[in-house]
């Protein structure tokens, strides 16, 4: 499917922006726009940190702004000759594509600094922590456990608990988010 929207895309973007141009030129659109559109799904594939933060720039729109911006730079290029063509189009895509990693990597450290995105902590409560048994029933929380230090200093640790009673019923565990901790890399 993704394929198939990529080519489409390609071709309707190509063609729309190389309106009343020669074959040649024609041609050149949609070959500049193709690549854009493929450029961007490769950029946008997979849980993307920018659609995690923008969800408009997901895999069916991203895929669109690479092909019309390489279409219009094919156009204007054109009558600059080839070299140019070639030069303006791998300036863009770095351009383009390094200003996304740049992004995705700041974002990343962003989000590493968090346990669990978009949820609350919840404090436990007294009545949660004199529990004989807990459920068995697996609702997975992360929870921040406070670390017993003898010579320093500790900061807590996250540790994913099975449930909301077994993580309250740790004397050790200030609160905890909803859902597994996150893996910090």
């Amino acid at each position: 499917m993704l394929i198939l929207y990529i080519i489409v895309v390609g071709v309707v973007v190509g063609y729309v922006v190389s309106f009343r141009k020669s074959i040649f030129s024609k041609a050149l659109c949609i070959f500049a726009s193709f690549l854009g559109s493929l450029i961007g799904a490769l950029l946008s594939l997979g849980d993307s940190v920018l659609y995690l933060k923008y969800p408009f720039l997901n895999m069916w729109t991203v895929p669109v702004i690479f092909s019309v911006a390489l279409a219009f730079i094919a156009v204007f290029a054109h009558r600059g000759g080839i070299k140019r063509i070639i030069l303006l189009v791998v300036l863009v895509i770095a351009v383009i594509a390094g200003a996304f990693y740049l992004y995705s990597t700041f974002l990343n450290r962003a989000l590493e600094d968090s346990s669990v995105t978009n949820s609350r902590a919840v404090d436990c409560l007294p009545e949660q922590r004199d529990v004989d048994a807990c459920i068995e029933i697996y609702q997975p929380v992360c929870g921040i456990v406070n670390v017993q230090c003898v010579t320093t200093p500790c900061y807590p640790v996250q540790e994913t608990f099975e449930n909301s009673c077994k993580a309250c019923s740790n004397s050790l565990v200030s609160s905890y988010v909803e859902g597994e901790c996150l893996a910090v890399q």
